[in-house]
C-alpha cells in the first residue's frame, strides 16, 4: 500500500502543497481538509444504523428507563421483542467486524452495551445524526473552498479526490477481509478435524502442506506444534523459509531494534487535526476496552473495527503504524477526534496512566 508504512503518497501531497506556497504550519490542516472523503465509510454507516435503533428505544419510556438503570444482562432479559429484533438484525449485519484474523465476533450483549453508552450520554439520537450530517456537509464545503482558493485542478484535483475515496474503499476492503477470515475459520476447523490436530496448528501450515494432508494424509505434526510455540516465516519471490525454536529466536535478535524508552516526545503524521491531553490507555484488542474511559488518550499499534467502541470514548488517538488513509485516521475524522498516526514506538514508550498531550495540528505527542 502506497501509504501504509512509508507515507509516500502523504509526503508527495505535502510537498505539492508547499510548492503552492502553503505555510508549514498549515500543511497538515490543509492535507486533512483536501483529502476528506466525500462518501460515508462503512464505519460511519454502522454508527448511523446503531443510532437509528437508539431512536426506536427513545420512543418507549420504559425501554429508555431499562437501558439507563440496568446492566446489560437485565436489559437483554427484559427488552421488548420488537427492539430485540432490531438489535439482532444489527448483530447479524456486523457481528464479524470483531474478528481479527484468528477469532472473535460481536454478541448481542456487546451491542446492548454500545446502545447503553449512547443513551447514557443524554443526547437525542436525532440530534447526533443531524450533527454528523451537518459536519459532513461542512467538511465538503471547506474542501471545495480550499480547492478553489489554491486553484487545484487537473491531475492534482484527481489525486485529492481519489485520496479520499481510497479511505472509504480501504474500510470496505477491511470489512470484506474480516467477513472472509471469519467464515474461513469453519474450513480450518474441518481441516483440523480431518488431520486430528488443532486449528492453531492448521493456521501454521503452508498451502502445499494442507494439500498433502488432505490428499495423502501426510503431515509433520511435531513440526507444526513447534511452529505454534515460536516461529519466523520469511518469504521473497521464489524462496521461503520457516524457522522455529532457537533458530527463530536467534534470527529475531538480528532484526530487533533498541528503543529509547525515556523519550519524551513522539512525532507522526496527522490523521485528524486538533489538540487533547489526558491519561494514556493502551488498547490493542477488544478485551482491552474495559479499561477505556471517556476522555482517555487511546494508544495502539494500529486500530481495527474491533476497538471502535473504545475509539468513540477517546479524547485523542495515537498509533504506531498506518498513514493518512489508515483505519485510525478515517475513524478519527468521522468522529472529529485528534489523531496522530505512524509514531512507530508509541506502545513501547508509553504505558497506561501516562499523562500526555496530543498536538495533532503538528503531529506531536508529548509526555506531561
Amino acid at each position: 500500500c502506497v501509504d501504509m508504512f512509508h507515507n509516500n503518497l502523504t509526503k508527495r501531497v505535502k510537498e505539492y502543497l508547499r510548492n503552492l506556497g502553503v505555510a508549514e504550519e498549515k500543511v497538515n490542516e490543509y492535507l486533512v481538509i483536501l483529502t476528506q472523503p466525500t462518501k460515508k465509510s462503512l464505519i460511519f454507516i454502522e454508527q448511523e444504523d446503531l443510532l437509528k435503533i437508539v431512536q426506536e428505544i427513545e420512543k418507549y419510556p420504559e425501554a429508555l428507563k431499562l437501558f439507563k438503570e440496568n446492566d446489560v444482562q437485565a436489559i437483554r432479559s427484559s427488552l421488548p421483542a420488537d427492539l430485540a429484533k432490531l438489535v439482532e438484525t444489527h448483530r447479524l449485519k456486523y457481528y464479524y467486524t470483531k474478528h481479527l484474523w484468528v477469532s472473535g465476533e460481536y454478541t448481542t450483549d456487546d451491542y446492548l452495551g454500545q446502545l447503553k453508552d449512547i443513551l447514557e450520554q443524554g443526547e437525542l439520537a436525532a440530534n447526533i445524526l443531524e450533527r454528523q450530517q451537518q459536519e459532513l456537509v461542512k467538511a465538503q464545503k471547506r474542501r471545495d473552498k480550499l480547492l478553489g482558493d489554491l486553484a487545484i485542478s487537473g491531475q492534482w484535483r484527481k489525486v485529492m479526490d481519489e485520496f479520499g475515496n481510497f479511505m472509504v474503499t480501504k474500510i470496505y476492503r477491511r470489512y470484506a477481509q474480516l467477513m472472509a477470515v471469519h467464515h474461513m475459520s469453519a474450513i480450518l476447523k474441518e481441516i483440523a478435524r480431518r488431520g486430528f490436530m488443532t486449528e492453531k496448528q492448521v493456521r501454521f501450515m503452508r498451502p502445499d502442506e494442507v494439500e498433502n494432508l488432505l490428499l495423502n494424509g501426510v503431515c509433520n505434526e511435531q513440526e507444526l506444534l513447534e511452529r505454534t510455540k515460536y516461529c519466523v516465516y520469511y518469504a521473497e519471490r521464489g524462496y521461503e523459509k520457516i524457522m522455529v525454536g532457537q533458530e527463530a529466536m536467534d534470527y529475531m535478535k538480528t532484526v530487533e531494534k533498541e528503543i529509547d524508552k525515556d523519550v519524551k516526545e513522539l512525532r507522526g503524521e496527522v490523521g485528524c487535526v486538533g489538540y487533547a491531553k489526558g491519561p494514556v490507555k493502551i488498547i490493542i484488542r477488544a478485551e482491552d476496552m474495559a479499561k477505556m474511559n471517556q476522555g482517555d488518550i487511546l494508544v495502539s499499534i494500529a486500530t481495527d473495527p474491533d476497538i471502535v467502541p473504545a475509539m468513540k470514548k477517546a479524547a485523542a488517538i495515537v498509533t504506531e503504524q498506518g498513514g493518512v488513509t489508515s483505519h485510525a485516521a478515517i475513524v478519527s475524522r468521522e468522529l472529529g477526534i485528534p489523531c496522530v498516526i505512524g509514531t512507530k514506538i508509541a506502545t513501547k514508550v508509553l504505558k497506561d496512566g501516562d499523562m500526555v498531550e496530543v498536538d495533532a495540528n503538528k503531529g506531536v505527542v508529548r509526555k506531561i
